[in-house]
């Protein structure tokens, strides 16, 4: 369906950078929420193990900076491939398969 959607801007005269600055921020979209919620559910997690694990810091500002920075540095590339390949389709040649 996305494919389609995509291939319909082409053929309708967008941008290929349009097409591919669209691709990327649908792509970031999910990674940002999982990020938002991961985030949210390690603090509050955080909480309940305080108890249970000793000489431990459980808020440590670097994990809570680097698993989300790890996860976004490895989203970018494959977002930024998956737009590299969405903007240069043929949108005629796809129409006409689908």
């Amino acid at each position: 369906m996305e494919r389609t959607v995509q291939n319909l801007r082409l053929a309708l005269g967008a941008e290929s950078t349009s097409v591919a600055s669209r691709t990327i921020l649908r792509g970031m979209i999910p990674v940002g929420l999982g990020v938002s919620l991961g985030l949210l559910g390690a603090a509050l997690g955080a909480g309940l193990l305080k108890g249970l694990v000793f000489g431990v810091e459980t808020l440590d500002l670097g994990t809570y900076l680097t698993a989300p920075a790890t996860l976004v540095l490895v989203a970018l590339p494959a977002l930024a491939l998956q737009a590299l390949r969405a903007s240069r389709i043929d949108p005629v040649r796809t129409l006409r398969e689908e």
